[in-house]
């Protein structure tokens, strides 16, 4: 049998007894020296905690603030400070003029809408009427395309299964063939007709082809019969849609 001998010198998870007249036991080599340092940082940091949770607790007084910013004291690392940085106003990208204080707001849709007179020879629409070219797509014709435009149009047409750089430069109020039989065309109605509520239902459609259908019913319905045209708007989130749109039919 091999009896057990008493460590001479005590290992790393063991703890160590505290001799009388230091704090540490006198150290014998490099692992006691690494012991006593680890044991002695946690007895340090529990005091800590303890100090701090007394301080937290009981107040110097009832109505005293904190002598000290015990969390700006006890945080992690400095955050970094966020500048504000001001951002102009704007309406779908367009930056706005400081308004007078006599300028009239209304919500609409949810967004304040900006109603006093624009800045001078600013027209939001110039864009989109910039892009049309009169006679282009008369009569159904087809809109023939090179260069940039072609390439765009292509790419443009494998995501919205239409070419959008066409439609944009057909003019919204451009002349279509009548298709229809010829025994349709023969037919008579009765010149007393209920009027008649036309909805256009939409999601993310794009602007040319939105603007041009609205035209089409109007210039092609006989305004008698005509009692309204009503868009819904099915939950779009495309930023020439919502309040541009709203501006667009106003004007």
């Amino acid at each position: 049998l091999v009896e057990d001998k008493p460590k001479e010198y005590p290992d790393f998870g063991e703890d160590v007894k505290l001799s009388e007249d230091t704090e540490f036991p006198v150290e014998r080599n490099i692992k006691e020296s690494v012991h006593n340092k680890l044991k002695k940082h946690q007895l340090e940091k529990e005091e800590r905690e303890l100090e701090r949770k007394k301080l937290l607790l009981v107040p110097e007084s009832n109505n005293a603030a904190p002598a000290q910013d015990l969390d700006k004291q006890h945080q992690g690392p400095t955050k970094k400070r966020i500048r504000n940085r001001s951002k102009e106003n704007s309406i779908n990208g367009v930056p706005l003029q400081p308004s007078p204080s006599d300028v009239e707001w209304s919500a609409v849709g949810g967004a304040d809408v900006y109603r006093a007179s624009a800045p001078a020879g600013y027209d939001e629409f110039a864009p989109e009427f910039a892009k049309q070219e009169p006679g282009v797509g008369e009569k159904g014709q087809p809109v023939v395309l090179y260069g940039r435009e072609k390439q765009l149009g292509e790419e443009i047409l494998k995501t919205e299964a239409f070419n959008l750089v066409a439609s944009d430069k057909i003019v919204y109020t451009r002349e279509v063939p009548d298709t229809r039989d010829p025994r349709c065309k023969a037919v008579v109605y009765d010149s007393q007709l209920p009027t008649a509520s036309v909805v256009i239902i939409f999601t993310n459609e794009a602007w040319s082809p939105l603007i041009r259908t609205i035209y089409s019913v109007l210039n092609r319905s006989p305004p008698e019969f005509i009692h309204e045209i009503i868009l819904v708007d099915d939950f779009s989130d495309k930023k020439h849609l919502g309040v541009k749109l709203e501006r667009f039919i106003t004007k």
